[in-house]
């Protein structure tokens, strides 16, 4: 069926490329023009800009559903300020297994579905298409392996790359901290569907769990330097264009007996340092011309708090905790807060009182396909 419209192309097309995907997806069905139109790379790409412009929080959370832990992942709305939780349409293969967010980037969520990450899925959580990676090369073997992940996107490649970290130590009873390791590397590229492994990462020690932030096309992460973080540590950090590995040191008097967290905020790398034991206030940190500037305090809360992610480019997402431990927070039964930047009020985000969450990624709605080649 034709469409007939006396309205300029150009106009329509501006018109369409700012409404919502699930709006989309039922215009594709008016006409055959319309439909072209809208599967389009050029209005794809149109559509993306202008959704990045409103981007959201997709956080993963932890529950209790009959004396069982259930996991999910919700959607801290842009405008609402209010927790809307996701259908998924796949579901870990093992009961038991934690699923946790690997990274969001244009719309895509890759998210691995079991423990030792051999099962990793990219998802649309507004077209509702998701896909299964195939395996990945670099073998793990239970309780004697580190698998930390990066997804992200390349501007000037036009790339989707995931990168998979596998840090193995010896079997042998060594005393922990003389454990010798081993790291190797391996990256998936969304476009042809592969895995290869790949060389050049420093030495270094990946305990920390939380998601590599992704900025400008190069993902990081807070290694350590050795087992013990009296070592001190340094950011990792990944091109996803040269697929190269750099080091970029912490702050100034940000490493001995300090904690950090990777953040993007407003376009730039920032770090969010706080002393270890005193999780209620945070110097936060942004990195521009290759130097750390120190920007504002976060805080103070009236009790300690686990950072989760920066929503609207001003506000820092936190989430009460009970205790801090060596490598985790003990997380407490309470609603998020969200911390204003420019501002400096604290206030709660309703519906958000379940046992826990854990990582929030940045999320902006997309028509982008999840299947390679697209």
């Amino acid at each position: 069926m034709p469409c007939h419209s006396i309205l300029p192309q150009d106009l329509i097309f501006e018109v369409l490329s700012r409404l919502p995907v699930k709006s989309l997806l039922r215009l594709k069905t008016v006409c055959r023009h319309w439909l072209d139109l809208i599967s389009s790379s050029n209005f794809i790409a149109t559509h993306l800009g202008q959704s990045n412009c409103t981007s959201s929080l997709l956080l993963t959370f932890q529950g209790r559903y009959r004396e069982a832990t259930t996991y999910g992942i919700s959607l801290l709305d842009d405008e609402l300020a209010m927790l809307k939780h996701q259908d998924l349409p796949f579901q870990a293969k093992k009961r038991g297994d934690i699923f946790s967010i690997v990274g969001c980037c244009n719309g895509l969520v890759c998210i691995s579905l079991e423990d030792d990450g051999a099962d990793c899925v990219i998802w649309n959580p507004a077209t509702r298409q998701y896909w299964h990676m195939p395996a990945p090369l670099i073998p793990v073997v239970p309780n004697h392996c580190f698998v930390r992940w990066g997804f992200g996107f390349h501007p000037e490649t036009n790339e989707h790359k995931l990168l998979r970290i596998v840090q193995s130590f010896d079997q042998e009873k060594h005393v922990f901290p003389r454990r010798k390791y081993m790291l190797r590397t391996e990256i998936f590229t969304l476009s042809t569907g592969l895995w290869r492994e790949i060389n050049g990462i420093p030495p270094c020690i990946c305990q920390d769990r939380s998601i590599a932030v992704a900025v400008k096309g190069v993902q990081h992460r807070i290694v350590n330097k050795g087992w013990s973080r009296s070592n001190g540590g340094f950011v990792l950090s990944f091109d996803m264009g040269t697929e190269q590995f750099s080091k970029i040191e912490v702050p100034p008097n940000c490493g001995h007996n300090k904690r950090q967290k990777l953040l993007p905020f407003r376009q730039l790398l920032a770090m969010l340092v706080w002393t270890a034991g005193f999780q209620s206030i945070f110097d936060m940190w942004t990195m521009k011309n290759d130097s750390w500037t120190k920007l504002f305090v976060v805080g103070p809360f009236p009790k300690p708090v686990f950072a989760i992610g920066v929503w609207r480019n001003c506000e820092i997402l936190v989430c009460p905790a009970i205790k801090e431990e060596e490598d985790d927070m003990t997380l407490h039964n309470d609603r998020l807060l969200l911390f204003g930047t420019l501002t400096k009020v604290t206030r709660e985000v309703p519906n958000s009182k379940v046992q826990s969450f854990h990582e929030g990624g940045t999320y902006a709605e997309s028509l982008l396909s999840v299947y390679p080649g697209f």
